[in-house]
C-alpha cells in the first residue's frame, strides 16, 4: 500500500505574535518602541565610544564637527557644544576650513611644538610676550612648517627647512642667533655646534626677526654676503681715494648748492651709487631737492640705514621736527613702522600755527628750487 501525504490547499499562514503579546501583557506598539529606544541608545554608545577614541589619540591634533565645518584646537572649550554625531578630528591643520576665533592662536602653535604640547601655555606667553602677529605664526607654523622649541622663558629655538635659529630676549633687546655651518666644495653644508649672531636690517623687531627666519635661502646668503664685503672693500677704496669724507661733503654741497655742471652730477650720482644702494641715493638726492641743507642731510646719509629708514629721517626733517628731535629717533636698531610713529608723534606736538607755517615753508621752498631750476 502507497502512502499519500496530505496536501491542505487554499490555506494561509497566520501571524498570532500579536495576540501572543497580548497575552503577556504588551502591546505591538510599546513593543516597537523598546526596541527602537535600544538600537538608538547603542547608536549613541557608539558615537560617544568613538568620540572618546579620537581625543585618547594624540596625533589628533584638530576637532571640528561635520554641521558647522569649524575647526577647533583640541582643548578648546566649544568642543563640548558638539555632539558625539556631529564630532570628527583630524591630524593636520586644513587651511581650508574656518577656524574658531577663540582658539585660532593656540591651534597654530599647536602644529609648531611637536610633541612638547603639554606645555603650549608657555609657548603662547612667549610669542605674546614678544608681540607676534597670528598672520607671522601662521607663516612660521602652517605655510612654512616650521618647528619650535623653548629652550627656557627667554629663548625659542626655531628650525625652517635645514637650518635652526635661536630667537632671544636679552636683557638689552631681541637678538637672532643662526646655526653654524661649513661649506663644503660640492656646495653643500655641514653643520657643526653651536651658534652666531645674525644681523637683522631693519631693527630688532619680532616681526623682522621672523621675516630673516622665513626668507632666508643658503646659496641667496652666500650670494649676498660676497656682494656686500665686494662693495665694503670697493666703499674704503673710495673713501681714501676721494680722501674719506671731505669728498663725500664735497658732493653733497654740490648736490645741495645746485652748482654741479651734468656733468658733474652724473659723477655725483656714480660716487654716491658706490657707497650706496639705488633707492638710498634717491633718498639722499630728493632731500637735497627739496631744500635740506648739508647738514640736516648728513643725519641720515649713512650705510646702516636702509632706504625706508632714510625716508622717515628726511621726512621728519622736512616737517621742521628739529634735528635734536629728529636725532632722538634716527637710530639704525628702530625699525621703519617705529621711526614713523615717533615722528608723527613728535610733529602732533606743534601748535596749529607751527603747522600750517612749517607746510608754508616747505611749499615756499619748493617754489623757490623749481624756478632756481628753471634759470638754469
Amino acid at each position: 500500500m502507497v502512502f499519500i501525504p496530505r496536501v491542505t490547499r487554499g490555506y494561509e499562514r497566520q501571524d498570532y505574535s500579536a495576540l501572543l503579546d497580548e497575552l503577556k501583557g504588551l502591546s505591538v506598539t510599546e513593543n516597537d518602541e523598546k526596541v527602537h529606544i535600544a538600537s538608538e541608545k547603542q547608536g549613541v554608545d557608539a558615537a560617544t565610544r568613538c568620540r572618546a577614541s579620537l581625543l585618547d589619540n594624540p596625533k589628533m591634533l584638530y576637532a571640528y564637527s561635520n554641521k558647522s565645518r569649524v575647526l577647533h584646537d583640541r582643548d578648546c572649550s566649544k568642543l563640548a557644544e558638539i555632539s558625539d554625531a556631529h564630532f570628527r578630528m583630524v591630524s593636520e591643520f586644513p587651511v581650508d576650513m574656518k577656524v574658531c576665533s577663540e582658539c585660532y592662536r593656540r591651534a597654530i602653535i599647536r602644529r609648531g611644538v611637536g610633541d612638547d604640547r603639554k606645555r603650549i601655555p608657555a609657548y603662547e606667553r612667549f610669542f605674546n610676550k614678544v608681540r607676534v602677529s597670528d598672520s607671522y605664526l601662521y607663516d612660521l607654523m602652517i605655510k612654512n612648517k616650521a618647528l619650535v622649541k623653548l629652550i627656557d622663558n627667554n629663548v625659542m629655538e626655531i628650525t625652517v627647512r635645514e637650518d635652526t635659529w635661536q630667537f632671544v630676549c636679552g636683557s638689552t633687546g631681541y637678538e637672532l642667533w643662526h646655526n653654524n655651518y661649513i661649506c663644503l666644495k660640492d656646495g653643500s653644508r655641514y653643520f657643526t655646534k653651536g651658534f652666531h649672531r645674525q644681523t637683522v636690517f631693519g631693527g630688532y623687531t619680532a616681526h623682522n626677526i621672523l621675516r630673516v627666519i622665513l626668507t632666508y635661502r643658503c646659496d641667496i646668503h652666500k650670494s649676498k654676503t660676497k656682494t656686500k664685503l665686494d662693495k665694503r672693500h670697493a666703499h674704503e677704496e673710495l673713501l681714501k681715494e676721494h680722501e674719506n669724507r671731505r669728498e663725500f661733503k664735497r658732493v653733497l654741497g654740490g648736490l645741495v648748492d645746485g652748482t654741479f655742471r651734468k656733468d658733474e652730477y652724473e659723477d655725483a650720482l656714480l660716487f654716491l651709487n658706490s657707497l650706496f644702494e639705488n633707492n638710498q641715493v634717491k633718498e639722499i638726492v630728493k632731500g637735497a631737492e627739496r631744500g635740506l641743507s648739508l647738514q640736516q642731510i648728513l643725519i641720515y646719509a649713512k650705510p646702516e640705514f636702509v632706504a625706508g629708514q632714510m625716508k622717515q629721517i628726511r621726512s621728519g626733517l622736512e616737517l621742521h621736527i628739529g634735528k635734536k628731535y629728529v636725532k632722538s629717533y634716527a637710530l639704525p636698531e628702530l625699525s621703519v613702522k617705529e621711526m614713523r610713529k615717533a615722528k608723527i608723534k613728535l610733529f602732533l606736538k606743534k601748535s596749529p600755527v607751527e603747522i600750517y607755517l612749517c607746510f608754508k615753508d616747505r611749499l615756499l621752498t619748493l617754489v623757490k628750487r623749481k624756478k632756481k631750476n628753471n634759470a638754469k
